[in-house]
């Protein structure tokens, strides 16, 4: 792409239209295109910015913890979705990418593998464990830990979807090798 940084033109017009004039039938924070920032940010960064800076860092972290410390009513819930979001993966691209000790990485390695069953698991868990607790107002630290047992469930479910999709993919690729073999025969 040419001129990588217009393509958020229409990536913020299409976020702002639908926030705002939103009228599917589908829950908003679970629609794809809702999501869209989201989703172009992390392949914007993979595909340009190998590295997280550090005022992007700082930045992310403030808006985060204004995000998470301050009642701004003002704000839509979707938009706190999204900036949430998006300030959580700037904030642990920047820690990840200055993880030096072997220790220490080997946790997020192995996350890693499940990195796309987990981002495939999120938004359902997630709004399943959240609407339990719809209409309550939570401290902080409360959040913090609602945000905590999400992450976890998101985790076992995203070891499971991929043990499961692997599975799969054996039994598929066992019939179609017979399949191939009985071709020839």
């Amino acid at each position: 792409m040419k001129y990588p940084r217009l393509m958020w033109i229409p990536v913020v017009a299409i976020y702002i239209f639908l926030v705002s004039h939103y009228c599917l039938w589908t829950d908003q924070a679970q629609n794809i295109w809702t999501r869209l920032p989201e989703f172009v940010i992390g392949m914007y960064i993979g595909k340009y910015y190998r590295k997280i800076h550090m005022p992007v860092f700082g930045a992310a972290l403030l808006i985060l913890l204004c995000m998470l410390f301050i009642p701004l009513t003002i704000i839509s819930q979707m938009i706190r979705i999204t900036v949430v979001g998006t300030c959580s993966f700037l904030i642990c691209a920047y820690v990840g990418q200055h993880i030096n000790n072997h220790k220490i990485q080997k946790p997020f390695i192995w996350v890693s593998k499940y990195s796309y069953a987990i981002y495939l698991l999120h938004h359902v868990i997630s709004e399943q464990v959240i609407s339990t607790y719809e209409g309550r107002v939570y401290s902080a630290e409360a959040t913090v830990a609602l945000f905590l047992l999400c992450l976890f469930l998101d985790i076992v479910g995203g070891v499971y979807l991929t043990k499961i999709m692997k599975s799969i993919y054996e039994i598929c690729k066992n019939i179609h090798a017979q399949d191939t073999e009985e071709a020839y025969e």
